[in-house]
């Protein structure tokens, strides 16, 4: 009996979606253990990342921002209540940055 090409994309759906999830899971992990060449793994040679220290455009740059903000100080992500939303290959993860200095001091809570 053939499959419908509706249900053969159905059951890939799931390893797509466990994937993309794994993927931004271990993300958030590097970052939480301020690995900075793990971190920067996860992303694009053109990726930009606006922080309240300012925009930072391409790898080079994000590396240097990374490497400073990951010896500045301690950083959690934690979900913002909607988890992670998969669409195909595509996912939305909104957090919220915590953190503090090396010497346990915490700065605030930053949406993202």
């Amino acid at each position: 009996m053939m499959k419908r090409e509706s249900q053969e994309r159905e059951e890939r759906r799931p390893q797509t979606f466990s994937t993309v999830k794994c993927i931004i899971r271990d993300f958030v992990e590097a970052v939480e253990k301020r690995e900075v060449e793990k971190t920067l793994y996860f992303l694009a040679e053109d990726a930009v990342w606006v922080a309240p220290e300012g925009t930072f455009k391409g790898k080079e740059k994000l590396k240097r921002f990374i490497t400073w903000s990951f010896q500045t100080g301690w950083v959690k992500m934690r979900d913002a209540g909607n988890g992670i939303i998969v669409k195909g290959n595509e996912a939305v993860y909104e957090y919220i940055f915590e953190g503090g200095t090396p010497d346990g001091r915490k700065w605030r809570e930053i949406p993202g």
